[in-house]
């Protein structure tokens, strides 16, 4: 037996689901390196690039720290 008109799965009663996080306000993000005015970043220090990399190694993508590209090839 069909579903009642109007109830069925393809129904645009439905309202989407919305996700906690986009509804909390979110930082616009900023590349650190372009505001400290950087031209190339150095291997050789380390606290700067812990920053940029996690516990398990994984360097942090940008679209999670807001680096520009150039700056996020050099990491």
């Amino acid at each position: 037996m069909p579903p009642p008109r109007g109830k069925g799965r393809f129904s645009k009663d439905k309202k989407p689901k919305r996700n906690q996080q986009s509804l909390l306000f979110r930082r616009k993000r900023f590349c650190r390196f372009t505001v400290a005015g950087v031209e190339q970043i150095d291997y050789k220090d380390i606290d700067t690039l812990r920053d940029f990399i996690a516990e398990n190694g994984k360097i942090t993508p940008a679209r999670l720290t807001g680096t520009r590209a150039f700056f996020q090839r050099q990491l």
